[in-house]
Order: structure tokens, then C-alpha cells, then sequence
């Protein structure tokens, strides 16, 4: 092992990505990862669609008839065949990956740390007393998520939201802390921390009105929701999902124009409209 210095962690190119979807039920994440494999596939690319049990993602697929579920779809209903599909692709990596989705993942890896039962133990603070599930909890969850970073080339993970409290708020007990914004659905401090294990974590959100339906997918920082882009210039502004089955492609163009330096020339945007608080 080498010592490195002068490095430039922004992604200059998309030659490899982790991203995580988030958002409410029902707001094109599992279909934007659709159109994701299907652009894959018309490539002549290998993809796989792992389905953790629980969720009802497949039936989106059917849009994609280039997606067969006999040689594309894997299903994971626990946390030794969520193992085995990471082993099965760290030794053949795919071009593109899809997981859907994150809050069952991590609720296969709890059921794994707390031996069945529901969900984890709060440690306790009686003498002589102590329980780790929460502790091994946030250790084991993201490292089994980003080690899904090695099972392919371009790697989506979808997950619902939540409304949770910053993890760096002080003030009061849990349900009294007021810096709260829309995350990620993963349990206890992950759901906070959770962006530091992607390259981009983007907020999908939908609107309708009239008959019509507006599809914007987010990287830009906006106090009430939580985003990431690792790219050279910052986005400034949500990216309008079209309607189709070719969808992605307008999202990877636009995330490659994020990826060179001064290409953009966007005007700044007001995006917030003060602190969500429940």
C-alpha cells in the first residue's frame, strides 16, 4: 500500500457511479431505474434488477419488455441471499445494477443482527446491562451497502422517505428536534449519514395539478430535502424527468454536463422555502 496525495474525489466522468433514489411512493424511482437498464442493455450490456422481498418494484418493469425477469430479475428475501447475489457479482460485475429498495435491505440486515425479532434493542443504561444491536446496526448497514459498489459498473439503489431530525441536532430528545428534513427511510443515525455512501443521492418528487404531472429529480442542496452530487460543478436546479421509456438518458446528460469543470452556466435559484417542521 502507497500513500496518495493531490487527490480530486468530484467525478470527472460517469465511468462508474453508486446513486440512491429517494422519495415518496410512487414518484417515477423504481421506472427511472427501468429505463437505466433498458439504456443498458440497448448497449449490449450486462444488468441485473435485485428485488428485496417486500417490495412490489417488478411490476414497473413490465414498461421494459427488453428487461426479462428470467434472466434479469434476482430476488433477496433475507440476509444470507443478499449475501450471496454480492458474491455472485463481485465475481462477474455487471454493467448496471439496480436495488430496490434500501428500507428493506436494511431491514434484512437487522433481522440478521437481532436474530429475528422485529427490530433492534435500544441499549440500555442499567448497570451491568448492554445491548449492541443499534451499534452493529450502523456499522454493518453501510458496509453492506457500499460494498454493492464492486457488483457493477453503474449501481442504483432505490428507497423510500422519511421525515427525520438532523443527526447533529443537540437540542431536546428526538421528537423535539426541529432541524428535520426529507430523507432517506433507513434506520437511526443512517438515515442522516446515509449520503456520504453514494456518489449522487437525488430527491424524487412529482406534483400534479389540472390533469398534468410534473417529474423533477433533485441534486441540488435544498434545506428540506436531503441531496448529493459528487460533481465538479455543483447543480443549481432540478432536472425535469420527461415521460417514456428513455427517461435516463436526460439524466445522464445532464449529470455528464455536471461532470466538466465550468460548463455551465446556470443562474442560481431560489429552492427553499425554510426548514421543514413537524
Amino acid at each position: 500500500m502507497t500513500l496518495r496525495k493531490g487527490l480530486n474525489l468530484n467525478l470527472e466522468s460517469l465511468d462508474t457511479f453508486f446513486m440512491l433514489l429517494h422519495g415518496d411512493l410512487n414518484t417515477f424511482k423504481t421506472h427511472l431505474c427501468g429505463s437505466m437498464l433498458r439504456w443498458v442493455l440497448q448497449k449490449e450490456g450486462s444488468v441485473v434488477y435485485l428485488n428485496l422481498a417486500g417490495e412490489d418494484g417488478m411490476r414497473t418493469l413490465a414498461n421494459f419488455p427488453e428487461i426479462k425477469p428470467s434472466e434479469h430479475l434476482w430476488e433477496a428475501d433475507d440476509y444470507h441471499s443478499i449475501e450471496q447475489a454480492q458474491e455472485d457479482l463481485e465475481a462477474k460485475p455487471v454493467e448496471g445494477l439496480v436495488i430496490d429498495g434500501g428500507k428493506a435491505f436494511a431491514e434484512k440486515v437487522a433481522l440478521k443482527i437481532t436474530k429475528g425479532v422485529n427490530r433492534p434493542l435500544m441499549v440500555s443504561n442499567e448497570k451491568g446491562v448492554s445491548n449492541t444491536d443499534w451499534p452493529d446496526m450502523h456499522f454493518y448497514l453501510p458496509q453492506m451497502i457500499q460494498r454493492l459498489r464492486r457488483c457493477g459498473k453503474w449501481v442504483i439503489m432505490t428507497c423510500t422517505s422519511d421525515v427525520a431530525a438532523s443527526p447533529l441536532d443537540t437540542e431536546g430528545r428526538w421528537f423535539e428536534k426541529k432541524s428535520r428534513k426529507i430523507r432517506p427511510d433507513f434506520p437511526g443515525k443512517s438515515s442522516g449519514f446515509s449520503g456520504h455512501w453514494f456518489d449522487f443521492m437525488g430527491y424524487c418528487e412529482m406534483e400534479a395539478s389540472l390533469g398534468k404531472i410534473t417529474r423533477q429529480l433533485h441534486f441540488q442542496y435544498d434545506d428540506r430535502f436531503a441531496t448529493r452530487a459528487r460533481v465538479v460543478t455543483p447543480f443549481k436546479k432540478a432536472i425535469k424527468v420527461p415521460e417514456g421509456p428513455d427517461c435516463w438518458e436526460v439524466i445522464y446528460k445532464e449529470l455528464e454536463k455536471h461532470c466538466v469543470r465550468g460548463h455551465l452556466e446556470e443562474t442560481a435559484t431560489v429552492q427553499t422555502k425554510g426548514k421543514l417542521t413537524l
